[in-house]
């Protein structure tokens, strides 16, 4: 309550540096996943596990592949319900840009078999929420025309989705941030970036209970 960090460790000394981390409290520990760097400069997403007060991993959330020697500041997102787990991200791997989910019913220790959730013409900057028992809501940016816009889409664990459905139209630059969405009680609220470079606000709604009914 005094503003100090505790307990400071180095989690990773070779990271995608301007990739956004991202933080959940299961019921076992800590999750926290984020984009690795190698050597080879191989970019993937990585989780930690911090269990019984000892952190443990990296570990890949799955083997993209995706070699870029630039960050491609596009970090993963994480959310957690009870044991269950989701966590979706962007992979630029081959030249076929997409956003990815994963699930797990066992806080994050064993994921299933990453979901493409988009249409084409990804840009990436991710959320998920958990919904229920079997699914998530997914938002992204794409690219439309010389614009962009905000796509949310439910998926099932076991890999039904619905209709992915533009929500705002926004500034493709980095100027219009990062789309972030939260639960609140039923609803789901996300928030995103207005204006250009001399003035800039952020906007909110209630998604439509269309959107994952």
């Amino acid at each position: 309550d005094q503003g100090q960090m505790l307990d400071e460790s180095e989690l990773d000394a070779r990271t995608c540096s301007c990739c956004q981390t991202s933080a959940v409290n299961t019921p076992t520990g800590l999750l926290v996943a984020y984009r690795d760097r190698t050597a080879e400069e191989i970019r993937d997403i990585a989780l930690l596990r911090r269990v019984d007060g000892q952190w443990q991993g990296p570990e890949p959330v799955a083997h993209d592949g995706w070699h870029i020697e630039a960050c491609p500041v596009n970090g993963p997102s994480l959310d957690v319900r009870e044991q269950r787990v989701a966590v979706a991200w962007f992979n630029g791997a081959e030249n076929s840009p997409r956003v990815q989910v994963a699930f797990a019913r066992d806080d994050g220790s064993a994921f299933t078999t990453p979901l493409r959730v988009d249409a084409g013409r990804a840009l990436g900057r991710v959320d998920v929420v958990l919904l229920d028992a079997d699914s998530a809501l997914v938002s992204w940016v794409e690219l439309s025309g010389k614009d962009a816009q905000v796509v949310a889409r439910q998926v099932y664990q076991d890999g039904r989705m619905g209709m992915p459905e533009t929500l705002v139209r926004i500034d493709p630059s980095r100027l219009s941030g990062f789309p972030r969405m939260v639960r609140r009680g039923d609803d789901v609220l996300i928030a995103w970036t207005e204006g250009d470079a001399k003035s800039r606000h952020v906007q909110a709604t209630v998604l439509p209970a269309s959107l994952f009914d």
